[in-house]
């Protein structure tokens, strides 16, 4: 302990004071020139309906719930109002037709 190469107060002799620093900042300064060149050739803008970044609530592009949604007209064919219908006579004869509106 007494050599001042591995004292726990002392730095080691051959070890320098601030090892990651030294010579470090020119690449930094490098690197930090090269990404502002980078970000400067990046199109940030924003392209195409800026609306579409708004909440649903402020766009109208859809139907308005709030207000009652008409109906189509029908176009279906409509089945007459009709029925088949079985009766007999009061001899027991079966009689078979069709009663409603036609």
């Amino acid at each position: 302990m007494g050599n001042g190469v591995t004292g726990s107060t002392n730095t080691p002799a051959n070890q320098a004071t601030n090892p990651a620093q030294s010579g470090s900042s020119s690449a930094a300064d490098a690197a930090k020139s090269k990404f502002g060149e980078t970000l400067k050739s990046i199109d940030l803008k924003i392209h195409g309906d800026p609306d579409r970044f708004k909440p649903c609530t402020t766009r109208e592009t859809g139907p308005d719930y709030t207000k009652p949604i008409p109906k189509a007209r029908d176009n279906s064919p409509k089945i007459p109002d009709t029925r088949p219908f079985h009766d007999t006579t009061p001899s027991g004869s079966h009689v078979f037709g069709i009663e409603g509106k036609i």
